[in-house]
């Protein structure tokens, strides 16, 4: 093995699992912060009846934010076209990347 091909190998200190697990709580941390500091600053106020707007908070936190992210994910989704001779490109170019040919 030269050089060059050490140069750029990626090692990694942790398994993928760690990994995942590392950035999945990651991003539920940073959904609860901005869940927490939504409600606040709406005026949630624990086991009472809430007011108009922290229902429209809560509303637009559970079930309209969501629906946005659904809407940008599905229109940068449909900009990828994937037809069979795409995946045909794909598999050639990930079995030349394995050391097989087809």
């Amino acid at each position: 093995m030269s050089q060059s091909d050490n140069a750029m190998r990626t090692i990694y200190l942790y398994t993928k699992f760690e990994r995942f697990w590392h950035w999945f709580q990651a991003a539920l941390i940073m959904m609860l912060l901005l869940t927490g500091f939504v409600l606040q600053g709406a005026g949630f106020v624990p086991n009472e009846e809430q007011t108009m707007t922290v229902k429209l908070a809560m509303v637009t936190l559970y079930g309209l934010f969501p629906l946005v992210c659904y809407v940008i994910g599905a229109a940068l989704f449909s900009r990828f076209k994937l037809d069979e001779a795409e995946h045909a490109k794909i598999r050639e170019v990930l079995d030349e990347r394995n050391g097989r040919t087809a």
